[in-house]
């Protein structure tokens, strides 16, 4: 996570009978590779943070040029 998007404290997961802040492992993004685009983010909600979402796109694939 950024230093600026560190997940939102207002969402909590039920762990056992806790409730905790949500580590957010279940956010689900599509990145494309849109053929003269470079890499294309899709993105619901984003409560991980846009930037940490595309972050991780880039860390995950080689293609190093993107389209926001």
């Amino acid at each position: 996570m950024t230093e600026y998007e560190k997940g939102a404290p207002y969402l909590l997961v039920k762990r056992g009978d806790k409730l905790e802040q949500d580590d957010l492992i279940g956010e689900q993004s599509l990145v494309l590779n849109a053929k003269g685009k470079g890499l294309v983010v899709l993105s619901g909600c984003a409560h991980a943070g846009i930037v940490n979402t595309v972050r991780h796109a880039k860390k995950i694939t080689v293609l190093k040029r993107f389209t926001l």
